[in-house]
C-alpha cells in the first residue's frame, strides 16, 4: 500500500473522481461542496486529500480541513 496526497500529486483529483457518485449517496451536495470548498482549499493549501493506494488503485480517501478549525471532512473506504 502507498499513501498519496494532493500536496504532492494533483493527479489524485482525477483518480478519485470515480468515487463522487458513491460518496454523494451518503453526503448530499458532495459535488457542490467539493467544487466550492475542497478544490479552492487544496490550491490555497488550507485543505488536503490523503489517499491509500493498493496496486495503483485508490482504495480509501480522507478529505482534511487545515484552517483554524482542523477536521476530517470526508472519510471513504472502498469495499
Amino acid at each position: 500500500m502507498k499513501i498519496i496526497t494532493t500536496k504532492k500529486d494533483l493527479t489524485l483529483l482525477r483518480r478519485i473522481k470515480k468515487y463522487e457518485d458513491l460518496i454523494s449517496t451518503y453526503y448530499p451536495n458532495y459535488r457542490e461542496w467539493f467544487q466550492t470548498k475542497m478544490l479552492p482549499g487544496i490550491l490555497q493549501g488550507t485543505r488536503a486529500i490523503i489517499a491509500i493506494e493498493d496496486s495503483d488503485e485508490v482504495v480509501a480517501l480522507i478529505s482534511l480541513k487545515k484552517e483554524e478549525e482542523r477536521k476530517i471532512c470526508t472519510l471513504y473506504v472502498d469495499k
